[in-house]
């Protein structure tokens, strides 16, 4: 079980209950440098199926979305603070924060060289 994907202006919120937190904390674990998993969620509004892939990298973290299509290149550093927060939600039942981090997003270079950051957000699912 995967968790479900709520677009928001600006940010990404990742809708776990126990289930897909174990789930998706095993998928992270598995990842190694130059790795990349693939998992098909859902989008929380429309249910539309979405393909989310992540990537390893050694430098920075990107985003990209467009349609049913998201990428995530992560440093390795990002894996294992994910790793903590799905960790830590796994034995206290809540994400404080809840934000992850900020990525840039690949695919959107705005005018005087300034870049679009998306928010990245674990929720708890209600």
């Amino acid at each position: 079980m995967s968790p479900k994907i709520d677009f928001t202006l600006g940010s990404l919120h990742f809708i776990f209950n126990e289930k897909s937190a174990f789930y998706f904390l095993n998928k992270i674990r598995s990842l190694n440098v130059h790795g990349e998993i693939e998992i098909e969620t859902e989008a929380l509004e429309s249910l539309e199926n979405i393909l989310f892939q992540i990537f390893i990298i050694k430098e920075d973290d990107f985003i990209f979305y467009k349609n049913n299509s998201i990428k995530l290149w992560i440093t390795e550093e990002m894996r294992e603070y994910i790793d903590y927060k799905l960790s830590e939600f796994l034995s206290q039942g809540d994400f404080y924060p809840a934000e992850v981090g900020s990525f840039q997003r690949t695919n959107s270079k705005m005018l005087f060289t300034k870049i679009k950051m998306i928010d990245l957000y674990f929720i708890k699912e209600v």
